[in-house]
């Protein structure tokens, strides 16, 4: 109860400093939010997960910014960096229908938890349910490479 209440103490003081208005970003701060089509700018999260991906898997490629078209937007259908957001989603798919479905109870339950600490940690920064004023951040997968960490360790 404790948790819950400083929760929404925390929330309220943020609205309040806020002055009950969302921030305003500009199109340079997340490109793909500003793009007329949504299924543009779905393609380009999706990317961009997987760019967030990539970096938990190989943290060689870091920026300390990476707004202003770092990552350019990928605009058609037949832009290459598309293969790269099929592969991550097919990856993903596997592993979710391996902790759903698999046979070893001890195993599948890792995976699924893994998963989990991988996943929902990230969805705050995933664009899914407002707008956020970066492209990628590394700040935001401090919890789940925790979730990655797991997994790769479980095999």
């Amino acid at each position: 109860f404790a948790m819950v209440l400083a929760v929404v103490g925390l929330v309220t003081i943020r609205i309040n400093l806020m002055g009950s208005e969302a921030p305003t970003f500009q199109p340079w701060d997340n490109p793909a939010s500003f793009e007329e089509s949504l299924f543009i700018r779905v393609v380009n999260y999706h990317y961009i997960y997987a760019i967030n991906f990539w970096l938990l898997l190989n943290p060689w490629w870091l920026c300390f910014d990476w707004s202003m078209g770092c990552i350019p937007v990928i605009k058609t259908l037949t832009d290459y960096r598309l293969c790269v957001v099929v592969i991550l989603w097919v990856g993903f798919g596997a592993l979710v229908l391996y902790a759903l479905l698999g046979k070893c109870g001890h195993y599948r339950r890792t995976v699924l938890f893994s998963l989990l600490l991988l996943l929902i940690p990230f969805l705050p920064a995933s664009n899914i349910f407002f707008k956020v004023g970066f492209v990628v951040a590394e700040r935001v997968l401090y919890i789940p490479s925790a979730g990655f960490c797991l997994l790769v360790s479980t095999g």
